[in-house]
């Protein structure tokens, strides 16, 4: 399906549809590999054979699972750059590329703004345990000079 350069609207979208589906399977099987990887992993095994027949079957599940889980990303992949071939031809790649541009740059900013108030804020802390300080200080002096220490 990748061959053709000039794909209609329907084409793609099916394309779309269909890798979709294939990674609703795998993340069907994902979840099934999952599930043996755990019972391997809890079961308890019974005499040799046992524990050979749980250390196969968790190292299959686990290559298993990792393949789905690479089976998973490599068609999510595919099917974002058909998603960006079929944006494209709508013509609704620029507004979605300026969204996420858009989207980044809050991000950035937010975070940026809210490491600079975690910054005030610990300064106030700072400020206020100074503060007290020297509340306490000028406390101890002024009741010193006229009251005295009793001794």
């Amino acid at each position: 399906m990748h061959g053709n350069k000039y794909r209609s609207k329907e084409v793609l979208e099916e394309e779309v549809k269909q890798i979709q589906r294939e990674i609703d399977y795998a993340k069907n099987n994902l979840i099934l590999s999952l599930k043996v990887l755990l019972k391997a992993y809890i079961t308890e095994p019974r005499g040799l054979f046992g524990e050979i027949q749980r250390k196969s079957s968790f190292i299959t599940a686990r290559e298993s699972a990792k393949w789905h889980a690479r089976d998973i990303y490599s068609l999510s992949k595919a099917q974002q750059e058909v998603l960006k071939e079929l944006d494209r031809l709508n013509g609704s790649h620029w507004k979605k590329r300026l969204k996420r541009i858009i989207s980044s740059i809050s991000l950035i900013v937010l975070f940026v703004l809210s490491f600079i108030f975690t910054l005030g804020g610990i300064a106030l802390i700072i400020n206020f345990i100074l503060f007290l300080l020297l509340f306490t200080l000028a406390y101890s002096l002024v009741r010193n000079i006229f009251w005295g220490t009793k001794r």
